[in-house]
């Protein structure tokens, strides 16, 4: 794959760092986790359907964060800046849900 082709599939990017709230989480009941949870699996798997192609479009990383003040890394690559802000938009909305 030419040098080009690898920049424009990785031209857009976006990334957020979060501080995960342990305190709120454990106030929690089981069902309300998991409810949580299952949201953001399929949040994440709705971001995640690529393209088929070897280099999928579509890629995102969730890391955790060590010697920070936050712990929740988020990172974004798609094709256009556009399809970044829906994205990001996606997410602080649910987020606000919660």
């Amino acid at each position: 794959m030419p040098d080009s082709q690898v920049f424009r599939l990785l031209s857009s990017a976006l990334r957020q760092i979060f501080r995960f709230d342990w305190a709120a989480w454990k106030n929690l009941t089981g069902e309300e986790q998991r409810k949580v949870e299952e949201e953001s699996i399929d949040l994440f798997e709705r971001w995640e359907k690529g393209t088929g192609e070897l280099l999928p479009r579509i890629q995102s990383a969730l890391l955790s964060i060590i010697g920070h003040e936050s712990n929740v890394l988020l990172l974004y690559f798609r094709e256009t800046f556009d399809e970044l802000n829906r994205l990001e938009l996606e997410l602080a909305h649910s987020v606000s849900s919660f």
